[in-house]
């Protein structure tokens, strides 16, 4: 038992439930947080797993449609549970279609958790590596840390192309507050220097290039006591996974979802 996935020690499978939309809140031109409630079906989960949302297609309005979702935030509760979603608008997909006529107040059919993305019992260190909408899963890990009082330390590298496709710094910036570890938020097509407005996120640490960048300058991130998690298009991972396992850090405590 002691290999098995932690939903699976504690028998939490995938199951099929409904969920009310409570807020609805765009960070960018097509970045999305949208907030849930669970109201018929039981929904429990690990920080760090994803869900199957289930829709109608907006095109032909009778097939169904299923789109994997990582949850943006950590386990709250039995009762009434609260959870939220991080969704890129893909321009011209059906899932894209489908969220913008998305409103508060509609009811959405789910299948969850799945995944392995977890943060073990045993863990010491854990480096945190997400591009675009990579960083939801790993929001929800710094989130149950959190409120987990967990005593490790983390670095957190938080990658994208521009300052004007940023989201969830200021969450980002309280979690940094809240959680042992150094925050790294890298823009591999921005010159920091003449950024405005970042001076006000005072525990996020900018820096020019993109997050491999930032790995191979600095030596003291990976180490081989470190989990690592990587979530982000599937290049991105290959080349941080390599660098871990040429860290030392064994390939059972590396941790990926792809988000391509």
């Amino acid at each position: 038992m002691s290999g098995l996935p932690v939903f699976m020690k504690i028998g939490i499978l995938p199951t099929n439930f409904v969920a009310e939309v409570r807020d609805i809140k765009w960070m960018n031109e097509k970045v999305a947080s949208i907030t849930y409630v669970v109201v018929e079906g039981k929904f429990e989960f690990e920080a760090g797993q994803f869900v199957n949302l289930k829709f109608i297609d907006p095109e032909d309005g009778t097939t169904e449609i299923q789109r994997a979702y990582s949850v943006a935030s950590a386990p709250a509760g039995k009762s009434g549970l609260r959870f939220e979603l991080c969704i890129e608008i893909i321009e011209g997909g059906k899932a894209g279609k489908y969220f913008k006529s998305l409103k508060v107040g509609d009811e959405c059919k789910f299948k969850g958790p799945f995944g392995f993305c977890i943060l073990p019992d045993s863990a010491k260190k854990a480096v945190m590596v997400g591009t675009g909408t990579g960083i939801a899963p790993i929001k929800g890990i710094l989130e149950d840390i959190r409120n987990r009082r967990l005593e490790l330390k983390v670095e957190v590298l938080f990658g994208f192309r521009h300052w004007k496709d940023r989201f969830y710094l200021e969450e980002l910036n309280d979690l940094a507050s809240e959680v042992n570890g150094d925050f790294y938020v890298c823009m591999s097509q921005e010159d920091v220097n003449e950024l405005d407005g970042f001076e006000s996120f005072e525990n996020l640490k900018f820096v020019e290039g993109r997050v491999t960048s930032l790995l191979s300058r600095d030596d003291n991130i990976l180490s081989a006591e470190s989990d690592l998690y990587i979530c982000g298009g599937s290049s991105m991972i290959n080349e941080v996974r390599e660098m871990g396992l040429q860290s030392g850090i064994d390939k059972s405590r590396i941790h990926v979802e792809i988000f391509d």
